[in-house]
């Protein structure tokens, strides 16, 4: 089974989406802005806790700007994962793109990602 998850951020409030549908939870956090990190960003892995996720995870963006509720019932489409490139995602790992152990990044960042030992490919595709 997949889902798709959507968290947006503005003015120190996280929105969650789940499968394209607002959740109605709007969680306020501080900051109220993001501060720049040029630290290391972990996908499926918190270090804090040295935790790993156990499943799939597939197109992962981040984007420079909140994005509106019509555009993530547009990311979402019908349950598969549709293009988001006219929505110019800062960074886009579809992981379809994956040289070695490198995940390219096809937004417009640039921020190829390294993949660690433990990666396992999957072809299991959302219908």
């Amino acid at each position: 089974m997949w889902n798709h998850i959507v968290v947006t951020f503005n003015s120190g409030t996280l929105d969650i989406y789940v499968n394209g549908i607002a959740q109605g939870l709007s969680v306020p956090i501080l900051p109220s802005s993001l501060a720049h990190n040029d630290g290391t960003l972990d996908i499926g892995y918190f270090e804090g806790l040295g935790r790993n996720f156990f499943g799939n995870i597939d197109e992962v963006s981040i984007f420079n700007s909140e994005l509106s509720a019509s555009d993530v019932t547009a990311i979402y489409g019908t349950g598969v994962p549709n293009d988001i490139s006219s929505l110019s995602p800062l960074s886009w790992w579809r992981f379809e793109e994956i040289s070695g152990l490198t995940a390219i990044d096809s937004g417009t960042g640039g921020n190829d990602g390294v993949l660690d030992n433990t990666v396992v490919r999957s072809t299991d595709v959302p219908t």
